[in-house]
């Protein structure tokens, strides 16, 4: 019946069926009946065969061993299947039956496995080629999972369980493995839309291939082009470090849920991001110093006190993002002494968390001197309330309060030093104090920073009584107007006796800004010596209190400064390294030195500057050079 040749297709496949079944239902039979024999004399024979063994032997000899037979089954089977992945009703029932058949006959993995596979890698080989391009990246991936689910479904109804780990890996190969660098071309729209199912499943698949050097390597390309943008962006820099952390905040999402925290990517991450940050050198040092002066200055009320310690915790983390700490440190430094000094910090508990918070990062020694300025204004407000209570004082009657802030000098950030004439009163009451404090520290000495100083002024205008908020350089040029109503810059200038481009700079915030106390004649934004200023009796405000108390120094010039003195400070640190590391080692040779010099840093310096360094050592006849080799140094004692 097996051989007669109008049996074809499915009707061969089911005649197949019948005649397995029955067989097997008749070898169950005799087995029943000669039960007792097969589980006695068989065993104790060992070369009869059990009765079922036998069975498939005979049923394999007569009927499978036709190689006809075999391949009109196995063509059969593989047609079938074939139909269903393009999505048509088979019959599953009878493939299970006959793929067990196979199994049960051995003939399985030699058959049937070797054929399937091959037609499984043509089908998703050449369908991975004509989708990868055609469809879009979120469709191709749903595609891929589509596929994956199909042929776990086959596994549970009817392939044999040992084929599950090579059928999974080809479709992942096929899909996946074969095109990665196809995929990751597209793969940008998952990131900027925040797909993140999709990102996930990718990265799920990735890790089946083993294709993570690749997508590392796109992943630390992609932060590079994303971050490269906030970096350079120099319209939005007063933002930079706020897109900074979002955009780190935003990654660490895709770490987190995408890619499962995965070491490897986020080294990969870390390591981008830090070179994006050290992308423009002492930038980054300057512009967080900035975002936290934004945050932590009074009149910020945009941050409730749960979120402004949100944010203290994100951008101190930040900062160890940064190489030049010790040019974070010096900005830092100069916000936070005018915060103090000028009493606008928002909040003196957020200030201390900062510095409680940076001493846990960095250490004791970072956050020495900002210790030191709040303990500084705490002893301050003690002296101040001792020196008002005074008796010596209680004779002395005056409209002025004096708050005076006695501050360690190697602490604090440094000042321009400058001489000024002050009013009558003024005086009295700093040369009293002088003396006040003086008979109570012995061997000490007091020098004054009026570049620091600031006044609370109650100012009468025609339109009605304001309170003024103005540095020390503002109220004296102020309180002049008190003596009359016009002066030249010359009589102001040799009246109170300021520095010529800081008292044009404060002439130029109150008369030339948008708050004009003053007016000027001529009408221009130019100050000359000649130029006369009066006072101004229309000026309208409806605020009662006016802040006008700016920094008398030009920003940028203070930057500059700021800069300039801790490159000198580097200097020094170098200096003392190669120092301690030739007095250590005698003799070194150059490539050595500088090896060791790289560790001992802990700040970046380039190569050019510590050769100039080690030159300039030489010349002071710290170290020597070998007379017969060049790059061989001698500590000299």
């Amino acid at each position: 019946m097996l051989r007669t040749d109008y049996i074809v297709g499915e009707s061969f496949l089911k005649t197949i069926e019948d005649v397995w079944s029955r067989y097997c239902h008749e070898m169950l039979l005799i087995r029943s009946i000669f039960l007792y024999l097969d589980r006695t004399y068989v065993l104790q024979t060992h070369e009869v065969l059990p009765i079922w063994e036998l069975g498939l032997n005979l049923f394999n000899t007569h009927i499978m061993s036709s190689i006809d037979n075999q391949n009109r089954t196995v063509d059969g089977l593989l047609n079938l299947i074939e139909k269903e992945r393009n999505g048509k009703h088979v019959d599953r029932k009878l493939l299970k039956n006959l793929l067990h058949m196979l199994s049960d006959l051995g003939l399985y993995q030699k058959i049937f496995e070797v054929k399937f596979f091959e037609i499984t890698d043509n089908l998703y080989k050449v369908e991975s080629q004509l989708l990868v391009d055609d469809l879009e990246i979120s469709d191709y991936l749903k595609h891929i999972n589509k596929r994956i689910g199909e042929e776990k479904d086959r596994l549970l109804h009817y392939l044999d369980c040992s084929t599950e780990k090579s059928l999974i890996s080809a479709v992942e190969k096929y899909f996946i493995g074969d095109h990665i660098a196809s995929i990751l071309l597209k793969i940008d729209i998952l990131f900027n839309e925040s797909r993140m199912n999709d990102l996930r499943q990718f990265y799920s698949l990735v890790s089946k291939v083993d294709g993570h050097f690749q997508f590392c390597s796109y992943f630390e390309k992609f932060v590079e082009k994303k971050g490269i943008f906030i970096v350079t962006d120099l319209e939005n820099e007063r933002i930079m470090i706020q897109d900074l952390l979002d955009f780190k905040e935003e990654m660490y999402k895709f770490l987190n849920i995408c890619f499962e925290k995965d070491v490897k990517y986020v080294s990969v991450f870390e390591k981008a991001f830090k070179l994006l940050v050290n992308k423009r050198p002492s930038k980054a040092s300057e512009l967080l110093a900035k975002y936290f002066n934004s945050k932590l200055q009074s009149g910020n009320k945009e941050d409730n006190e749960g979120e402004l310690e949100d944010l203290i915790c994100r951008a101190v983390d930040f900062l160890k993002y940064i190489n030049d700490k010790d040019l974070f440190k010096a900005f830092y430094k100069k916000d936070l002494s005018k915060r103090l000094l000028f009493d606008s910090c928002s909040s003196i508990d957020a200030e201390k968390s900062v510095v409680s918070k940076l001493k846990l990062y960095n250490g004791s020694l970072f956050v020495l001197d900002m210790e030191v300025m709040f303990k500084d204004i705490e002893r301050s407000k003690t002296l101040t309330a001792t020196f008002n209570e005074d008796p010596s004082l209680s004779n002395f009657s005056s409209d002025v309060e004096l708050s005076v802030n006695i501050l360690t000098t190697e602490f604090w950030p440094s000042y321009p030093e400058m001489e000024i004439n002050l009013p009558g009163e003024m005086a009295i009451h700093q040369d009293r104090f002088q003396t006040f404090y003086l008979m109570n520290h012995n061997g000490r000495k007091l020098k004054w920073h009026p570049f620091l100083s600031c006044c609370v002024l109650r100012a009468n205008f025609p339109q009605g009584t304001k309170e003024l908020r103005a540095s020390l350089l503002q109220t004296i040029v102020l309180l002049l107007f008190n003596e009359g109503d016009c002066f030249t810059f010359e009589e102001i200038w040799n009246r109170t006796d300021i520095e010529y481009e800081v008292l044009k700079r404060t002439l130029d915030i109150l008369a030339c800004g948008k708050m004009k106390f003053l007016c000027k004649s001529p009408k221009c934004k130019d100050i000359g010596n000649k130029d006369k200023f009066f006072y101004n009796g229309c000026y309208k405000n409806k605020h009662f209190k006016i802040n006008i108390n700016k920094l008398q120094m030009n920003k940028s010039q203070e930057n500059m400064d700021t800069v300039s003195e801790i490159f000198q400070i580097r200097e020094f640190h170098i200096d003392a390294a190669i120092v301690r590391i030739m007095k250590t080692r005698k003799s070194l040779l150059h490539s050595l030195l500088i090896s060791e010099l790289m560790n001992h840093l802990k700040f970046q310096v380039k190569l050019a500057h510590l050769k100039s360094r080690i030159e300039n050592l030489i010349d002071r006849e710290y170290l020597e050079r070998d007379p017969n080799d060049y790059n061989l140094y001698h500590y000299v004692t």
